[in-house]
């Protein structure tokens, strides 16, 4: 079991190798007067991990780092730069390809930035494209190596924030996005998962009135009518999470 967090502005990684009944001795992964926050780690089939993390020095960028046998050793690499690069989130489909999103901020709007890592990493790729604020990616890869991406998007009616979904096919980017919230309220904070039999399974907050936690399902490529809600009480819900 491995487990990274930020305290103090640093980044920690500790490890169990007896299903959590012990920890080793957190490693501080950083360890530099930068501030350090937000990590996200991935698993490969090889039980390599892969680090990324945002790390503030004349600007806000995203650092990636990984560890063999589960010791980190080198230095960390830099992905981003010139503009605020925040809020990584990596993931590994199952030819061990890295896929990298992050969102970058840049003459009052942010956009959602893809970099791919097969041996070397490619250029950024703006992916949401619009002339809004393109925030909070998720990410997830399904048994077809194609990615499927959700995130927060101000641009279509501002201060009432939309969760959108593109995906790839067969590697490439298809050009449709889909408005999966579609609803009146603040949508925000998207948690994509992806199940055994290629369906997606996304979760956010909505806040048309009290915070409320809603779902949809993908299958054959087409998402559920009308979201459920998940919470449905009277206080506030939120933060999503889903595995599948």
């Amino acid at each position: 079991i491995h487990l990274v967090y930020h305290s103090s502005g640093e980044i920690y990684y500790t490890k169990s190798v007896n299903n959590g009944s012990t920890w080793s001795a957190p490693v501080n992964l950083t360890n530099n007067p930068a501030l350090s926050l937000h990590p996200s780690l991935a698993i490969d089939a090889s039980n390599d991990l892969h680090l990324v993390y945002e790390e503030y020095n004349t600007c806000w960028e995203v650092f990636y780092r990984k560890s063999i046998g589960g010791v980190f050793s080198g230095t960390a690499a830099k992905l981003s730069g010139g503009n605020d690069a925040v809020t990584p989130v990596a993931t590994i489909d199952a030819n061990g390809k890295i896929h990298l999103v992050y969102t970058e901020y840049s003459a009052g709007s942010s956009e959602i930035i893809y970099r791919q890592f097969n041996g070397s990493w490619t250029t950024p790729l703006n992916i949401s494209n619009s002339a809004g604020l393109s925030y909070s990616p998720s990410i997830v890869t399904d048994s077809n190596n194609d990615i499927h991406l959700a995130w927060v998007e101000d641009e279509l009616t501002p201060g009432n924030g939309q969760i959108l979904y593109r995906r790839t096919l067969s590697g490439a980017w298809q050009m449709g996005v889909i408005n999966v919230s579609n609803t009146s309220g603040h949508s925000i904070a998207p948690c994509l998962v992806s199940d055994a039999d290629n369906n997606q399974h996304l979760v956010w907050e909505n806040y048309a009135s009290a915070g409320e936690i809603l779902y949809k399902k993908q299958t054959g490529g087409v998402f559920s009518g009308s979201a459920m809600n998940l919470s449905n009480n009277s206080g506030n819900s939120c933060s999503p999470s889903i595995s599948a």
